[in-house]
């Protein structure tokens, strides 16, 4: 139980790590130094602020390093791949979704979470002998983000007895944890997700 409170309350906290946040936390930093006479290291502080403000503001820098992620790993090709008549695993990676009953499941997914799902299903339709794994917990009891990926993949007409889910996992580490949990580590194995995101992907 105290698990599980303290695994939500680090969740809310990362919600909350973003660049805007982390700006406001250094110039509060910066007025707390001058407030205690520090005004040598107040300005070293309002210096960095200002130079992260720059950063951050414009697209050169974020620019510069989403270029660098995206092209750190190549898009997958049929042709390159050696192990196509043989048994492989496809996880896409769960990335978001709004749970409403009113929306059907392709509506209920966010961008993230359909374009993976997308490139899952174009790879699992190239590779015969594949099965899709899809990832993904549900928010406050609600049909699991995997589930609604399922769902979504039967509306775009894949055969759903290649899908098998993981619904408890709530972190891309998690998602690994539980891939390998299940499926041990000598298997084949092709990880779909943002290009962005892959590199860490990988690195778990």
């Amino acid at each position: 139980m105290i698990f599980l409170v303290v695994s939500e309350a680090l969740d809310q906290l990362k919600g909350q790590v973003n660049s805007l946040n982390i700006l406001l936390f250094i110039l509060l930093l910066g007025w707390f130094l001058r407030y205690m006479n520090r005004k040598k290291a107040s300005n070293w502080v309002l210096i960095f602020s200002l130079l992260f403000f720059a950063a951050i503001s414009t697209s050169y820098f974020p620019g510069y390093l989403i270029e660098k992620m995206e092209t750190h790993y190549r898009p997958f090709s049929f042709t390159d791949y050696k192990h196509q008549q043989e048994k492989v695993y496809i996880l896409s990676l769960g990335g978001g979704y709004t749970p409403e009953a009113k929306l059907e499941a392709l509506g209920q997914l966010s961008l993230n979470s359909l374009g993976r799902l997308t490139e899952a299903l174009r790879i699992s339709r190239l590779l015969e002998n594949s099965i899709l794994v899809l990832s993904g917990y549900g928010k406050g009891g609600t049909r699991s983000l995997a589930w609604t990926e399922r769902h979504a993949a039967f509306l775009l007409g894949f055969d759903t007895t290649r899908i098998i889910l993981l619904e408890e996992p709530r972190t891309t580490r998690e998602e690994v944890h539980a891939f390998f949990k299940k499926f041990g580590n000598k298997v084949n194995l092709i990880l779909v997700t943002d290009a962005v995101h892959m590199p860490r992907a990988m690195s778990f």
